[in-house]
Parts: structure tokens; sequence; C-alpha cells
């Protein structure tokens, strides 16, 4: 028994002492968050769907947007004017008598660009139009309790987003 005893332990030794780290290691990995997404994408005035009615949309396909995002975690969209300074945007805003909104189910996110009377063509909107979503689940929602989902300044500073 003790013969068999010593034979288990010198395998073992000699198979733990055998091993070894071989190879280089890779490269640092991005700055951020591994559990948040965070999408820059933009919209051109001739990518929107129902040019020349009253209402034109943008649907934007992602498998970030998931049941539990939206039951428990955070799901927002900003806006830029220029692709660098980002703005709230709370679901629905209004400028100049048109209204722009947003909206999500699994997988899914779409702009929606509403005209009360005047016809939408790619004239009348912008060249192109900046938007980042950003998803964060809800583990990461709870361990920020206190920051202001709508202000992307706290969010980026809050989650180390990258620009």
């Amino acid at each position: 028994m003790k013969i068999k005893t010593l034979i288990l332990l010198s395998s073992i030794s000699i198979f733990i002492l055998s091993c070894s780290k071989d190879g280089t290691t890779g490269p640092q990995g991005p700055t951020g968050n591994a559990n948040i997404m965070a999408v820059n994408f933009q919209v051109t005035n001739t990518q929107w769907t129902g040019l020349g009615t009253q209402a034109v949309i943008y649907t934007f396909l992602t498998t970030a947007i998931t049941q539990e995002v939206i039951n428990s975690g955070t799901l927002q969209l900003f806006v830029s004017p220029n692709d660098t300074l980002w703005h709230e945007w709370n679901g629905t805003n209004q400028f100049n008598g048109i209204r722009y909104t947003y909206e999500y189910s699994v997988g899914t996110l779409s702009v929606d660009v509403l005209s009360g009377s005047a016809t939408i063509t790619s004239t009348n909107l912008d060249p192109v139009s900046y938007f980042k979503l950003v998803v964060i689940p809800p583990a990461m929602k709870a361990y920020h309790p206190s920051v202001n989902y709508k202000n992307y300044t706290e969010v980026k500073q809050a989650f180390n987003l990258p620009d």
C-alpha cells in the first residue's frame, strides 16, 4: 500500500512540476467595461424607411437588447450633432414641430421621426444623424444605483466607457 501511495504522489508531483506557462502574454484588451455595451451608429438621410410620408423609422438590430435588460437593466439612447458631444434622449424629443422617439424590443431598437403635418424627405432631415446606444445589464445597474442614466457623462464615468 505504501508503494502505491508513493507512486501516486510521485506521479502527481511530476505532473504538477512539468506544467509551465508557455508563450507570450497577449495584447492589452480595449478600455471599457466588458459587461456594458456601448455602440455608436449613424443614419444618413436616405436610410430612413418611409421617406415621403409624415413618419420615418430607422431600425437597428442588436443582440445586446435582451429580455433581461428590458425587464431589469437599462437601455439609453444618446444623440449627437457631431459624433462627439452626446445629449440625453429621454424617449421623446421635439424640435421645430418634428417629434423624435425611440422604442425597443428584444434584439431591435427603432428610432422614429414624426411630423404633425409636413412630409418628411431626405432634404428636410440632417444629412447624418449620430446615435450612441448604451445597454447596461441588471447586475451593473444595481451596482451603480446613484448614476443618472440619462446623463452620458455620468454613465461614461461610472462604467469607464470609451468615446
